[in-house]
């Protein structure tokens, strides 16, 4: 209650941009439930370094100065100022400001300052890797390469499922996901997601429950 209240004053009182500087603070708009550390919350709220946001059957987003992340359904991410954790699920990235996403052992980093666009999935130990705009460094335990733009890669979040999948997957610009059809459906998918995401500016987490 009384976190709830300490956002809603400051979405009031604070300027985004002002908010986000001091305290590395963000703007969480949702479209379908979401919870932030366990808690449902409205269509509008404030995320803080740290932040557990979970969403169940529908999207979410978070903006940032520079940076705006769609959150896909079924997704958990642990919110930092300089990045976010991926634990499941899926997200597209669009930055100006390097925002690095980390998924398990796999830390995906855009290449420059100019602007990029990227998406991370993990599910089952599996990290998928799609470079839309601009080129991304991953780096994980087997070491570091670039995906650029078009092209996509899979990794594993430990070496664990390393072993159980039979190693990394060199980046590639063809295959089934690059396949007229498949990049026409999932461009519109996401397109139209990250469209929303910047129109607008699960269940609660548990060891037990995604």
């Amino acid at each position: 209650m009384i976190r709830k209240f300490v956002c809603w004053l400051i979405l009031i009182v604070c300027p985004v941009s002002l908010m986000a500087a001091d305290s590395g603070a963000a703007m969480l708009h949702t479209n379908g439930k979401t919870w932030v550390n366990g808690s449902l919350v409205p269509a509008a709220a404030a995320v803080f370094p740290g932040d557990l946001v979970q969403t169940e059957g529908g999207a979410a987003n978070i903006n940032s100065t520079g940076s705006s992340v769609a959150i896909l359904p079924g997704s958990l991410i642990k919110f930092e100022s300089s990045g976010l954790g991926l634990d499941h699920g899926s997200v597209t990235i669009a930055t100006s400001k390097k925002l690095t996403t980390r998924a398990g052992n796999v830390t995906v980093t855009p290449t420059s300052d100019a602007w990029t666009e990227f998406q991370v999935s993990q599910s089952n130990g599996k990290v998928m890797i799609m470079a839309r705009k601009g080129d991304v460094s991953v780096q994980d335990e087997s070491g570091s390469s670039t995906v650029s733009a078009g092209q996509q890669t899979a990794r594993y979040a430990s070496f664990k499922d390393q072993n159980r999948g039979g190693g990394a997957a060199p980046a590639a610009g063809g295959g089934v996901l690059d396949s007229p059809i498949m990049v026409g459906i999932g461009g519109a998918a996401i397109g139209a997601l990250v469209t929303w995401a910047l129109v607008q500016g699960g269940k609660p987490f548990s060891p037990s429950a995604p």
